[in-house]
């Protein structure tokens, strides 16, 4: 070596009198502090339990509070329920700083373990110092230095344990996939029952006047489209048209009176009509007098030639137009919201099928096909014609019960549009005030909404379907027309409000087997740990300060090409060693010992 015994090659800054520790000057350990910590517990292996229990910590956050959570759209408010709601750009910054921290502590660690491998391959002879740059850039040892050499072998499994470390992160902030959801708000809204511009005067002039209630008519129609407008699957649900308060759809409104019929059954016959139900048809038709026995509004609604043109009446309870309305002359009439009533019974409905123009006298013996797709029906009639184009009739017996049901809870499917949760048949339906003027519009309603068809009602190979669906929502939409008309309803019912989430879906597998790499990082420290307890070369224990305190002259010189002689510089025998003494905090000194 090329290092004097008598002393040391290196130079150092001389330390003030003040702050020297003689050689011969033992410093007295602090009473306050502990002593006897062994060397293996200093603050550098501080990193690899920080690292694991930073993992564990950031494992369980993903596991018990992500894990489900329903984070807010982008444009929702940051406040819900007076609670901070995190978006998911929020989470992945989150996720992406804890990565950063311990790959911070990885950083830290992997600078320790590098230091101690590098005097480790010191005993190693033929190291180059470009080996050890490539060491510390590349984390590639030398092949010659690990070969059959049982010091190789644990600087390997070293590597082995702690380079992939900076390599695993994608593991874990990729094991969060967002998912559509939804939940309520906890704090409950109101919606008000009723319309608010419904007044008891509009339902004055339209008892007085056909025209006025013509237009009412149209209304009722526009409801049930409103309601029925294909966009939603009808599964037997009752529905009813709200006001537009503006809320999600999907939100939940509590104890909802919801106008509902319900078609107990409903039969084609074979045999030709009764001569009352075809004498109503046929009035109806030729629209001798417009006082016929189904319009309400001066508008004969079978009249209109359309295919799939229906009505819906009871033959013995047919006011007409004129029908159950006051005298013009009674001063007396009181503008109050009609009685509670009950629709049950049988009713009749007609469907025209189709209009043909036949020559050869055949009528509706030979049908083409229409709409509905079938060329054979149970029953099919003409009203009386004069000419050769004829209308053809089939008719059907209903047996329904009409009223509203109160829905303890219902789904906002539009913003302005609910249906009842329960299905018509879990339901009691009860008395309710329009039912019965409902019934009497029916007709009309019925006509015009089907010559609309904007709720695209099935038709082919579907008649009774098409009649049973034609009827219930016709009758919804004038129960609604009329009750939002004519009736002021002041009662506030509770919204439960429906919000839009994202949630969030940590896959487990990927958690656990990213914390799983992760501790392999603490095998690292107990694996260096037990190295340097059975290592001869104390030099490994002091880690970095080591490389403070070797002799590189042989190098600076010239003298030497290798550094494996370096390495026993503190192994020669009479050597004495540098120990770096803390004096005070922050200041610290190099002193010679024997």
């Amino acid at each position: 070596m090329a290092t004097s015994k008598d002393y040391p090659a290196h130079s150092y800054a001389p330390v003030s009198p003040s702050e020297k520790t003689g050689a011969d000057q033992t410093t007295e350990p602090n009473p306050k502090e502990p002593t006897n910590i062994s060397s293996r517990l200093r603050t550098t292996y501080l990193f690899p339990i920080l690292h694991i229990l930073w993992c564990i910590l950031l494992v369980l956050c993903m596991v018990f509070l992500l894990d489900g959570y329903h984070a807010i759209l982008p444009d929702a408010p940051r406040y819900v329920d007076e609670q901070l709601r995190l978006r998911v750009s929020d989470v992945t910054t989150i996720i992406s700083v804890a990565l950063v921290v311990a790959r911070l502590l990885v950083g830290a660690w992997m600078g320790v373990v590098l230091w101690n491998i590098v005097f480790i391959l010191l005993e190693t002879s033929g190291l180059r110092l470009s080996e050890v740059t490539q060491t510390f850039t590349y984390k590639v040892l030398p092949w010659h230095a690990i070969r059959g050499n049982k010091s190789g072998l644990f600087v390997v499994a070293l590597l082995l344990l702690v380079v992939p470390q900076p390599l695993i992160g994608p593991l874990i902030s990729g094991a969060v996939d967002w998912d559509v959801g939804f939940e309520y708000s906890s704090d409950l809204a109101q919606a008000q029952a009723g319309y608010p511009g419904a007044s008891p005067l509009l339902w004055f002039w339209y008892y007085y006047s056909s025209e006025d209630r013509r237009s009412y008519v149209r209304r009722a129609a526009a409801y049930a489209s409103i309601a029925w407008d294909g966009t939603t699957i009808d599964r037997g649900h009752c529905r009813h048209i709200m006001n537009d308060d503006g809320f999600p759809v999907n939100s939940s409104i509590l104890n909802a009176t919801i106008p509902c019929l319900r078609i107990n059954s409903i039969t084609f016959p074979t045999e030709y009509p009764p001569d009352d139900v075809f004498q109503i048809v046929n009035h109806s038709v030729h629209a001798r007098t417009y006082e016929d026995d189904l319009t309400r509004v001066k508008d004969p609604p079978l009249s209109y030639g359309i295919d799939g043109n229906a009505v819906l009446f009871d033959k013995d309870d047919r006011p007409g137009m004129l029908g159950n309305f006051p005298n013009k002359s009674d001063n007396a009439f009181l503008m109050d919201v009609p009685s509670a009533y009950l629709q049950t019974g049988i009713f009749h409905a007609v469907v025209l099928i189709n209009g043909t123009v036949s020559l050869d006298g055949n009528n509706c013996t030979d049908l083409k096909e229409s709409i509905f797709g079938m060329k054979k029906f149970n029953s099919i009639f003409t009203p009386n014609e004069r000419g050769n184009y004829y209308r053809c009739f089939t008719y059907a017996v209903v047996n329904l019960t009409a009223g509203v049901v109160r829905s303890p809870t219902s789904t906002y499917l539009s913003s302005r549009m609910i249906q009842s949760d329960a299905t018509d048949s879990e339901l009691p339906i009860e008395p309710a005030p329009w039912v019965q003027e409902a019934m009497y519009l029916m007709p009309d309603v019925m006509s015009v909404y089907s010559m609309m068809n904007s709720s695209g009602l099935p038709t082919w190979e579907n008649l009774e379907e098409y009649v049973t669906r034609l009827i219930r929502y016709s009758y919804q939409g004038s129960w609604d027309m009329l009750s939002r008309s004519f009736e002021p309803d002041e009662n506030l019912l509770s919204v439960r409000r429906y919000e839009q989430r994202q949630v969030a879906q940590v896959s487990h597998p990927r958690v656990f087997g990213w914390l799983g790499v992760s501790l392999a990082l603490t095998l690292s420290w107990v694996l260096l740990v037990l190295g340097q307890k059975y290592s001869s070369r104390k030099i490994v224990e002091d880690g970095p300060v080591a490389a403070l305190v070797t002799d590189c002259s042989p190098l600076l010189d010239g003298a030497e090409n290798e550094l494996t002689n370096i390495s026993s510089a503190s192994e020669a025998k009479g050597e004495k060693k540098v120990k770096l003494l803390r004096q005070r905090v922050g200041r610290y000194s190099l002193n010679w010992t024997d």
